[in-house]
């Protein structure tokens, strides 16, 4: 018998979706969870787990069952519906601050996980200083997406400098794009 039932959820876009389920019977039964009727390879625990859920998995429907086999006979029992609803990131990536690394190097770090195709674009930095431009020859997107490396030419020590951003996007489906201009 399912005694705990999987609980519908509401989650951002890439932000993980975690489903519970419990049965009881003896022996204890094995479980399969399905998405829209159909069965999910693998998905044989009591939990299931999207790590980043997207807009094509708005409103899936994730059921449970549980079976198992008592004298010589087949049991099963599936569990209510639970429903995923994926909320659409309509907001841009900001700019929270950049730093010197040495003088070699800028770390850009951002509000929200990166688009790596837009982020790695090296045009899509303007990093500026007493005498002028500073060209950046590489952009490296960290493993968390949200830090970004810059290679830049030699810096002044003590010297201040500002970066513009532009036409950097996040990873919805939307690919919300920083606001142009973005300094810090």
């Amino acid at each position: 018998a399912v005694t705990n039932h999987p609980q519908s959820l509401t989650v951002a876009e890439l932000a993980p979706a975690f489903f519970a389920v419990a049965a009881t019977g003896y022996p204890e039964p094995s479980v399969q969870w399905f998405r829209d009727g159909k069965e999910i390879p693998g998905a044989t625990n009591t939990t299931y787990e999207i790590a980043s859920a997207t807009l094509s998995d708005d409103q899936a429907l994730f059921t449970v069952v549980a079976r198992n086999v008592a004298s010589n006979e087949l049991h099963s029992a599936t569990s209510r519906e639970a429903r995923l609803t994926v909320i659409p990131d309509r907001e841009p990536p900001v700019l929270l601050a950049a730093e010197s690394l040495g003088l070699n190097q800028v770390g850009v770090q951002f509000s929200e996980s990166l688009s790596a195709a837009s982020a790695i674009d090296p045009t899509h930095y303007l990093l500026t200083g007493p005498s002028g431009s500073v060209a950046v020859q590489r952009a490296t997107l960290e493993g968390n997406l949200l830090q970004v490396v810059l290679d830049v030419s030699p810096l002044t020590e003590g010297q201040t400098y500002t970066l513009e951003v532009r036409d950097i996007a996040d990873r919805s489906a939307a690919a919300n794009t920083v606001v142009s201009g973005s300094r810090t």
